[in-house]
């Protein structure tokens, strides 16, 4: 086509999709006269009226999608990303409901008041004289991957009688490393790391299967390198 074609062609289109199918009339009214070469792209309805065939397509898939949403939205629209990430850890059940939580051994941890924030929880349970720098790296902690997770590696810190920061810290930094979000996401972490492990000890230690998690890896780490408490 040539330029003035394309022109042409190019208004006829908006014009289809602002008014829908177009008498001649209509058409020689805005672009004048039309080459064979531009009606060739045209089709015509029972009233002889032009149209493009895949622009009413377009227009007819565009038409569905805003009526979806539309009807979604009367629904109350998509869920946030942090409801979608509550229902996922809703599997866990008790957990996030507040009440004791068990451990991977099957033992019941501090209770768990479900209004307790993992600063609070840290400051109650692991170490009332926390610094500031380590409460303030928890609630950053806690805005990344929820307070449920983060109270649930302090619980397991109390379980394995370490309540180092630096030991607290470094399985946090882990979680957020690996994409954890809810309690789901960390339960599924610990049960992939421990197929891993199995069959895996270190060299000369036993190691009991149901025993070995990413938590309790880094607990090695960190007693090979000395410390128990502490901020």
């Amino acid at each position: 086509m040539t330029m003035e074609e394309r022109g042409q062609y190019i208004t006829l289109m908006c014009l289809q999709h602002q008014k829908g199918h177009l008498p001649e009339k209509t058409i020689t009214f805005c672009v004048g006269s039309v080459s064979e070469s531009v009606l060739s792209k045209f089709s015509k309805d029972d009233k002889g009226n032009f149209f493009n065939k895949r622009l009413e397509i377009e227009i007819q898939k565009r038409e569905s999608y805003t009526e979806s949403r539309r009807k979604n939205g009367t629904k109350g629209g998509r869920p946030s990303k942090k409801a979608k990430d509550s229902n996922n850890c809703a599997t866990l059940g008790k957990d996030s409901a507040g009440v004791a939580v068990p451990n991977h051994k099957g033992n019941e941890n501090v209770d768990v008041n479900k209004d307790e924030s993992a600063v609070d929880f840290y400051r109650n349970h692991v170490n009332p004289t926390a610094s500031p720098i380590s409460l303030q790296s928890i609630s950053e902690f806690e805005r990344q991957i929820g307070s449920d997770v983060c109270i649930r590696v302090m619980q397991q810190a109390l379980d394995d009688k370490i309540s180092k920061w630096s030991y607290i810290r470094t399985i946090l930094e882990n979680c957020v490393t690996e994409g954890v979000r809810c309690l789901a996401d960390y339960q599924a972490r610990e049960d992939q790391f421990r197929k891993n492990k199995k069959g895996s000890p270190k060299r000369n230690e036993k190691v009991e299967t149901s025993d070995v998690s990413m938590a309790h890896y880094i607990r090695e780490l960190h007693r090979e390198k000395g410390g128990k408490h502490g901020d």
